[in-house]
């Protein structure tokens, strides 16, 4: 899993910034602090480990267009390299190693001996900003595609608690496992083992960076403005866990769980009430073509969805998404409460409270309301929710640094509490505007 980002020298962020990631981690702060960067920054590793090489960083393609890669430093820092770290956790027991067991086994070498469990890695990279032809001196080198886009190598390493783990192209040979006709079989033993080790090692280190990759594409994102809802829904295939860039496939994806009447539905079904006030769902079919039906909680008439208004329509890719996802995965929304009232944002609360605790899908919500957090600490505070679950990125500045733009990375106490660190502006704007009034008056 996910656990950590540290990034420097890319657009609003010049010193270091460090992002916790938990599985439900909701990004706060005032409009052009930051917290888009960390979501670009995301959408651009995504793109680049697509192509299945992750040689390469794509800061122009279909998740995200950042522009040319040299404008993504920080306008005014003196520092000529991009360096980004991310941290992940994962299970890896090299004792499943390909034919290492019995090898060892048949030299007397316990294989649990240099088995690994729940390690902490991390990825490190560092880009030089200038792009310069290759010359004989020049490590980084600008390459281009046949389409023109540009694409910058660097290198990456895995490291192993800050312990270089050996990844590289030329691992060692599993053939020196053989008897090498020594007399010293203690001597013999402990070479034995550690080529052994390295090798193993080494296949985790691969393995590593194929899992890393997997976790960075397992990210399904919605931006802020989704796709209206369409009155007429033409027959197609949509991607099978993605509603689209936009939200696009959102009803077809919707009319499938309905047909089916599968689990996924039966989680998506009360959050769609709650949220949305549709107390259920039809679809007309003709042909290649059907009509979304819904009728309305309270007044029990029935309108298209696309009739339903602007909310509702921006809502819909929110909670189909998260419910045609496989666990481990995470889903990565910006503003899910757009065009919503207030009560629906306490619902989306409880919504990506319920994508965890019901079927281990993680969220990275990047958010203006603080309704959705308050319900999510009330989950807390009722035991619905673990507290270690939940991690709050507080985007702000440092006034003692020149108002430096910075992250704080803040808990929910296991009463609902929030860890200090939050102005009032954030919680309680609208006590302060009211008292003013009241001293008006």
């Amino acid at each position: 899993m996910l656990k950590e980002l540290t990034l420097s020298n890319f657009r609003i962020f010049d010193d270091p910034v460090t992002i916790r990631f938990r599985p439900i981690t909701i990004l706060i702060g005032r409009n052009s602090s930051g917290k888009s960067s960390i979501v670009k920054f995301l959408l651009m590793l995504q793109q680049s480990t697509e192509r299945g090489n992750s040689l390469y960083l794509t800061p122009e393609g279909s998740k995200t267009n950042l522009g040319p890669f040299s404008e993504l430093q920080n306008f005014a820092t003196k520092k000529q390299h991009l360096d980004f770290a991310f941290k992940v956790e994962a299970d890896a027991d090299l004792t499943d190693g390909p034919l290492f067991p019995e090898l060892l086994n048949v030299h007397g070498v316990d294989a649990h001996d240099i088995g690994h469990k729940e390690l902490a890695y991390t990825v490190q990279a560092t880009i030089p900003y200038a792009q310069r032809k290759q010359t004989g001196k020049t490590a980084y080198v600008v390459m281009n595609d046949i389409s023109g886009i540009e694409y910058l190598e660097f290198p990456v390493t895995i490291r192993e608690n800050s312990t270089f783990l050996g990844a590289s192209m030329n691992p060692p040979n599993p053939s020196t496992l053989a008897d090498n006709g020594t007399n010293d079989a203690e001597h013999h033993n402990e070479d034995l083992k550690e080529t052994a080790t390295n090798f193993l090692r080494h296949w985790v280190g691969m393995e590593l960076q194929d899992g890393i990759r997997d976790q960075i594409n397992a990210i399904r994102h919605l931006p802020p403005v989704r796709a209206e809802a369409q009155r007429v829904i033409i027959a197609s295939h949509p991607p099978s866990d993605h509603v689209g860039n936009k939200g696009e496939y959102a009803l077809p994806h919707l009319q499938t769980m309905l047909t089916q009447q599968d689990e996924r539905y039966e989680f998506l079904f009360p959050f769609l009430m709650n949220v949305t006030e549709i107390s259920g769902v039809r679809f007309e079919t003709a042909g290649h073509v059907s009509q979304a039906i819904a009728q309305n909680r309270t007044t029990g008439a029935e309108a298209l969805i696309a009739d339903y208004g602007f909310g509702v329509s921006q809502c819909i890719p929110v909670l189909v998404q998260g419910s045609i996802m496989a666990p481990d995965t995470i889903l990565m929304v910006e503003q899910p409460e757009a065009q919503l009232h207030p009560t629906a944002q306490l619902e989306l609360g409880s919504y990506f409270a319920g994508l965890w605790t019901q079927r281990q899908v993680g969220s990275i919500i990047e958010t203006h309301s603080d309704n959705i957090l308050l319900r999510i600490r009330r989950l807390v505070a009722r035991g619905d929710l673990n507290s270690q679950d939940v991690s709050v990125a507080f985007f702000t500045v440092d006034e003692q640094k020149g108002n430096m733009p910075i992250i704080k990375n803040l808990n929910i106490g296991e009463d609902g509490s929030m860890e200090a660190g939050l102005p009032m502006e954030f919680f309680g704007a609208d006590i302060l505007e009211g008292l003013q009034l009241g001293v008006g008056q």
